[in-house]
């Protein structure tokens, strides 16, 4: 973990490009859009609101949010002023939600659903429409220059036991966008969609990753849109999935399918293994450039297959990223010499 010294706040890479380009496009929505310097402004307020509400640096805070823009928005606004946050997914069990909010130390629920279960926190209502409209002044004296506090704690799959929580600082959680971008090169060219909800720690970093860039990222009603017709109506060009939602999208083509995401020039599907099988549907039916990424909530991105390796390579998920070292172990745990 870096130490305090070399901490940034999160934030102030969005205010960069609110800056750089005030009126371009952060956020496409199904009816409008939202620019950088709105979007700056929306955060300012949102930030100005959770500390006159009593949150302060280090205090952990769970999100529980139905609307997006109000997660992203409340999300930032938590950076903004040193605190952590801790997404807690729709739906989750409430049995699990009060075991996962008990170990994290949360204070807060901060929600834009009325009727919320909190499981006996605070609950914080957290209304973008409102603050949008907010005449009262901004206070920029809540920003945290250099938080100590981690920014998320995020859930490990518990696919060797219990899942763990993992604290990621600010410096962290931008190390590893920097290290993905340079791989991907997002751009302000970009449109960005995710069809993995911003709940998930693979949405934050690619929706993060794409406005510090500079992209624009779409968000939409996921009950009720069709995910091709949104990437041709709103020239999506880089599409983040679950494996599922890729097999998903494949199976409900008609025959004959061929490129249909014409727009895209990536798309990146998650979350567990892409299988040679599902690798050649994609590329006969969805679209040629197809990165396949290799990655843990642990650690982030690890290694990425370009189309190029994977129209290449067989079952490969590419290369290591830059930085990161890989070691290759017998059965027996004892490192192997090059070549074996």
């Amino acid at each position: 973990m870096p130490n305090n010294e070399s901490q940034i706040n999160l934030a102030d890479e969005l205010s960069k490009q609110a800056s750089l380009r005030p009126e371009a496009t952060a956020i496409n929505l199904p009816a409008g859009r939202v620019s950088f310097r709105q979007l700056e402004i929306l955060i300012w307020r949102a930030a100005t609101f959770l500390y006159r509400s009593g949150i302060r640096p280090g205090d952990v805070i769970a999100l529980t949010f139905a609307n997006e823009l109000a997660s992203i928005t409340t999300m930032l606004a938590t950076a903004r002023i040193g605190a952590t946050a801790f997404s807690v997914p729709r739906g989750s069990p409430s049995v699990l939600q009060a075991e996962m909010v008990a170990e994290a130390k949360v204070r807060i629920l901060a929600t834009d659903i009325a009727d919320a279960d909190s499981g006996g926190l605070p609950r914080l209502l957290v209304d973008v429409g409102i603050l949008a409209k907010d005449s009262t002044s901004i206070d920029t004296s809540v920003r945290d220059k250099h938080p100590q506090a981690p920014w998320l704690i995020i859930t490990g799959s518990g696919s060797t036991g219990r899942p763990k929580q993992i604290p990621i600082t600010h410096s962290v959680f931008h190390s590893r966008m920097v290290l993905y971008s340079d791989q991907i090169l997002t751009s302000p060219n970009d449109c960005v969609a995710s069809l993995i909800h911003s709940d998930f720690t693979v949405a934050k970093n690619q929706y993060l990753n794409a406005l510090f860039a500079g992209a624009s990222i779409c968000l939409f009603d996921r009950a009720n849109t069709n995910p091709i017709e949104l990437c041709r109506r709103k020239q999506v060009t880089v599409l983040y999935a679950a494996v599922i939602h890729v097999e998903q999208l494949i199976n409900r083509l008609p025959g004959g399918s061929k490129n249909v995401l014409v727009s895209l020039r990536a798309l990146m599907p998650t979350g567990s293994i892409v299988s040679d099988r599902l690798r050649q549907r994609v590329l006969e039916t969805l679209t040629p450039n197809l990165y396949v990424r290799y990655g843990t909530n642990e650690t982030g991105s690890i290694a990425l297959a370009t189309p190029q390796d994977v129209h290449a390579i067989s079952g490969t998920v590419g290369r290591p990223l830059s930085g990161v070292q890989v070691e290759v172990v017998a059965a027996d745990g004892m490192s192997l010499p090059t070549g074996d």
